[in-house]
């Protein structure tokens, strides 16, 4: 009874001290440590947080790595995670740090100071661009001008927009700092000041603040108090420019500079509290371990834009910008992975955050046709040559040249060597202003060497005499030459006496004619084939056409009636437009049957060609007359022109002169080192033309073959075995003993054996020094592989036997793959080690 009486109060009272103590954590909750706890879960929040992807790597066909990544630390820029009050503080502290730790980041802030003076950049740039081009440093727009017209004898009747094309196309080849808005002349650079002063809000009032003026209304702008001095306000206005730059979205990461030194890691890590907004990143980074080695082949990566950003990628993504980087960007990059993670107030991943996690999938790996020895030898043999004959003064001009190695039944490009080349390490994150105007040429000289320019696929010059086999091929296919036809060389050809040959070599066969070099026999071969039947022939053999490579190739030229035509339409439109001043657009009817829109001047001149036919017109007068009757609709009577245009029409017929030039590799024609290359290769490998390419295989990241090139016929040159043994045989004799004996003295010509054809061209009168060509085609009797080197201003041919020499050397002498080459070292060490053994026990 006693117990039941007590049970009740106990119960209530310990209810009653339960609850006290709920009530007394409450307060201490809510009251005590309410404002801590209020900031954390405010400011905890979650986010996703993305994971980047690797890029894909690149190898050689024999296992060697040539473009790989490495992780690197990146420094982001969050603008929703900064303390509106403290984005200056934050801004002026993290240049302090990068700054002290010697990072590199972009300046791009157009306003410099200097003893306390302000200028824009853009002014600079005007400066730099008038003493460049010997123009008054006062002279505005208008007056520039006047003196380009005068310069470059550009007629007071043709308008200022006519006048402006002109002189960018056809005097300076570069675009002019000049743009006409409503007919009104401003410098680019001003323009471009404008632009910029719009972007931050500037009025029309104040879009004629000088620097200092427009400094200090950034300085309202961006409320960078008096505190801070100009000095510090300009360090800050930098990442603001960087923000803007990149077109941030204010709650995306901006990359403020990648591949930090681990000192800057770790003393951003210790401030991290000082510093929201600012994150560092693990990054993978692209590296070239090699450097230069295969630089226009890999190509190189850079920054993305908007127009990326609005196809799927983030701004702190790279890809790639030319070669195989490029061309195979979808494989290489890769899909990046995604995970939920709860930041702190500094915007920090603090822990998972759950939800599901999307794994990052590395791009996928590219194998390449390229032989890592080969590649290597080609890149030094030739740039020691350049150098060698420049500094013994064979070639003084030489400085640029290329070298291609093909696989003659497939197609496969084993080497490709560019000089000049670059690193494209150089571009990993993000070049320098310094660095890419030195690889970025921009000259009027077209032989001007260039960095990022790939000679072997782009530069496209006469062949010379290694056109020569292709053009006996073709004579002997056709019967206008046999085995023992001879034609006798006199020094001149008989009836076109101004085509001259070297000697005077009597009668020649085609293999004597092919050793010796013979021009004569050549003029009379190509005089005997005709133009139409060289070009069914040579186009056969894929000249003047581009040959599949997956990178960047120019098509060349080959000199045919059509394309000497249209040669000359193009250059009597530009008289037309440029000089008598014909404007506006008009419709023609292409070769292709469809409409397409063209300058007026073309579509005229397009009409002249068509209409002033030469079986009908004949004489000077006939062309004049009909000219004349053409442009009277077009209200064009002055007889200055009538007489010019009649020349242009004149000028763009075929004549004998034309195939007599063409048939020793002159005159229109153009062709590239890889063009020459897979010609050579087409003709030994009994006449397949097969398409070049640089990519054998795709592979996935789990090593799942996604693709694989299949060698592909573009064309067949249909010849008898017995002509191409002679053609063959001749080859062979210039390496035994001809032009290039002294560069093959020593090989195995008796096991292996090797064909070849040198070749001095001529450009563009006396100012240029010959182009020197040699191809070659080894082993002799089953071919593998064709080579050509070229070197631009080489002077003679004899300049590029030496680097086509060692890399067939490399290639059946010294070639090792990389597992073979690693366990070689691996070998060698050993031996060393027992050496070293055996030395302790005596």
């Amino acid at each position: 009874m006693n117990e039941k009486k007590y049970r009740i109060p106990f119960l209530f009272g310990f209810l009653v001290v339960m609850m006290g103590l709920f009530l007394f954590r409450l307060a201490q909750l809510q009251i005590v440590d309410g404002e801590y706890y209020q900031v954390a879960a405010d400011s905890k929040m979650m986010r996703k947080v993305n994971e980047s992807a690797p890029r894909g790597e690149i190898y050689t066909a024999d296992g060697y790595q040539v473009a790989k990544n490495r992780i690197g630390y990146s420094i982001d820029l969050t603008y929703a995670d900064m303390d509106e009050e403290k984005r200056n503080e934050v801004f002026l502290e993290l240049y302090q740090i990068l700054d002290r730790n010697e990072e590199e980041f972009v300046d791009e802030f157009p306003i410099l100071m200097e003893n306390n003076t302000f200028e824009f950049t853009f002014l600079r740039d005007e400066v730099s661009w008038k003493k460049d081009n010997e123009i008054p440093e006062n002279a505005d727009p208008r007056e520039t001008l006047d003196i380009l017209r005068q310069r470059y004898n550009v007629k007071p009747e043709v308008n200022d927009i006519v006048a402006l094309e002109a002189i960018e196309k056809v005097h300076l080849e570069q675009a002019l700092p000049i743009l006409n808005r409503d007919g009104s002349l401003i410098y680019r650079f001003k323009h471009q000041e404008n632009l910029w002063k719009r972007s931050y809000g500037f009025k029309d009032l104040e879009l004629d603040f000088n620097a200092r003026e427009s400094f200090e209304k950034l300085r309202e702008i961006f409320e960078i108090d008096n505190s801070y001095s100009d000095e510090e306000a300009r360090k800050i206005m930098i990442f603001r420019q960087i923000l803007k730059n990149q077109g941030f979205r204010s709650w995306e990461p901006v990359e403020i500079t990648k591949d930090v030194k681990l000192a800057t890691v770790l003393e951003i890590d210790e401030k991290i509290h000082q510093l929201p907004g600012v994150s560092v990143i693990a990054r993978p980074i692209r590296e070239y371990p090699f450097g230069n080695l295969a630089a226009h082949i890999l190509g190189y990566i850079g920054k993305v834009n908007e127009t990326d950003v609005e196809e799927g990628y983030k701004m702190t993504d790279m890809k790639g910008i030319s070669g195989i980087e490029a061309v195979y960007e979808e494989y290489l990059k890769g899909e990046d992975g995604v995970r939920l993670a709860v930041t702190d107030y500094l915007g920090r991943p603090q822990e998972a955050g759950g939800g599901e996690t999307v794994e990052p999938i590395p791009g996928m790996d590219v194998i390449t046709t390229i032989d890592y020895d080969l590649q290597k030898v080609a890149e030094e043999a030739l740039e020691e040559q350049i150098k060698a004959i420049r500094a013994n003064n064979r070639a003084p001009k030489a400085s640029s040249g290329a070298a291609v190695v093909i696989d003659v039944k497939t197609g496969a490009v084993k080497a490709m060597a560019s000089y000049p080349d670059y690193d494209p390490n150089l571009f990993v994150t993000g070049i320098s202003t310094e660095d890419w105007k030195q690889l970025n040429v921009v000259v009027d000289d077209p032989l001007y060497p260039k960095p990022l320019y790939n000679n072997a696929t782009m530069t496209a010059l006469q062949p010379g005499s290694t056109f020569k086999p292709l053009l006996a091929i073709a004579g002997l296919e056709n019967g206008a030459i046999t085995a023992t036809s001879q034609i006798y060389c006199y020094g001149v050809h008989p009836i076109f006496t101004q085509f001259s040959c070297l000697g005077r070599h009597g009668g020649e066969t085609v293999v004597e004619a092919l050793r010796d070099s013979c021009n004569v026999f050549f003029y009379e071969t190509g005089y005997r084939l005709g133009v139409d039947t060289m070009e069914e022939y040579i186009t056969a053999f894929g000249l003047g056409q581009r040959t599949g490579i997956e990178i960047a190739e120019s098509p060349g030229y080959l000199a045919t009636k059509t394309e000497k035509r249209q040669v000359w339409t193009y250059a009597a439109s530009d008289y037309l437009r440029k000089t008598i001043g014909i404007e506006g657009t008009a419709t023609i009817v292409n070769d292709e049957g469809n409409e397409q829109l063209v300058y007026k001047s073309y579509a005229i001149a397009k009409e002249l060609y068509d209409q002033v036919d030469e079986d009908t017109y004949k004489t000077y007068g006939d062309v004049y007359r009909k000219a004349a009757e053409v442009l009277q609709k077009y209200n064009i009577r002055d007889t200055r022109y009538l007489h010019r245009i009649t020349e242009y029409l004149l000028a763009g017929r075929w004549v004998v002169s034309d195939t007599i030039n063409a048939s020793i590799g002159q005159g229109g024609n153009s062709f590239t080192p890889i063009q020459i290359a897979n010609a050579v290769a087409t003709l030994v490998n009994g006449g397949n033309r097969m398409e070049t390419y640089l990519v054998e295989q795709v592979l996935d990241f789990e090593g799942n073959v996604v693709y694989e090139h299949i060698p592909n016929i573009k064309d067949t040159v249909e010849m008898k075995d017995s002509n191409l043994a002679l053609v063959k045989q001749g080859m062979k004799l210039v390496t035994t003993v001809s032009t290039a004996r002294s560069g093959f003295a020593g090989f195995d010509h008796q096991n292996i054996g090797v064909g070849g054809k040198t070749g001095t061209a001529q450009y563009g009168g006396t100012r240029y020094d010959n182009t020197g060509w040699f191809t070659a085609f080894a082993p002799y009797d089953e071919p593998e592989i064709a080579v050509a080197v070229m070197i631009v201003q080489g002077k003679t041919s004899s300049n590029s036997v030496p680097p086509a020499r060692k890399i067939l050397d490399a290639y059946f002498y010294d070639n090792m793959t990389f597992e073979e080459r690693q366990q070689a070292e691996l070998d060698q060490q050993a031996e060393e080690e027992t050496m070293d053994e055996e030395e302790l026990e005596r």
